[in-house]
């Protein structure tokens, strides 16, 4: 047998104890799929279970991370009144952008910390994150006007060059620019 330890969470046996329950995205500025994505602005729709033995009263929650990929618009809501064995769910309770450069199922780790301005309650919840992620799938050299016709690139020779691009990704790459640059100095980009 091997032992395994782990620190619980004891809830006290009075009073309120506020958590989080669940949530729901609202991406409607974004492209509208409920999912969180890359450079989007969301919302949650969030709840809050009371699993104590008391009525929450006057409960404020406040969403935090720690995550840079992460810009706040409304990290603040009012409850209000939480019965005991009870839940309130607020709709669009808090804004945040994802920034673009996020990576592709990133997870985002928050922090939910409710109050009644006498105790404290903290719990957690997570998203993953949706985003492309592109990589070069064929690159094909074609030297046969200005070349010897090998299909590669020879001293003196003007190839025309072909980059086919897969997106392993799981979002929708929108308006993809991409640029080629020579990093050395024996090559000219005549088109970059």
């Amino acid at each position: 047998y091997f032992r395994y330890e782990e620190e619980m969470q004891v809830i006290p046996a009075d009073g309120p104890y506020c958590i989080y329950g669940n949530h729901i995205v609202v991406d409607n500025g974004g492209n509208g799929n409920g999912l969180p994505d890359f450079d989007e602005t969301i919302s949650l729709d969030f709840t809050l279970k009371n699993v104590g033995l008391s009525t929450g009263e006057s409960v404020t929650v406040t969403i935090s991370t720690v995550d840079p990929y992460v810009v706040f618009h409304d990290d603040t809501e009012l409850f209000g009144t939480i019965p005991s064995s009870g839940s309130i769910t607020i709709d669009e309770a808090f804004t945040f952008y994802i920034n673009d450069a996020i990576p592709d199922q990133h997870k985002l780790y928050f922090t939910c910390t409710a109050t009644d301005g006498n105790e404290t309650w903290e719990s957690l919840f997570m998203l993953t994150v949706n985003a492309p992620d592109l990589h070069i799938n064929t690159l094909t050299i074609d030297d046969s006007e200005f070349g010897n016709g090998n299909g590669m690139m020879d001293p003196g020779e003007q190839v025309d060059m072909t980059i086919n691009y897969t997106n392993t990704g799981h979002a929708t790459a929108y308006n993809v620019d991409v640029s080629l640059e020579a990093r050395s100095g024996f090559v000219e980009i005549l088109n970059p």
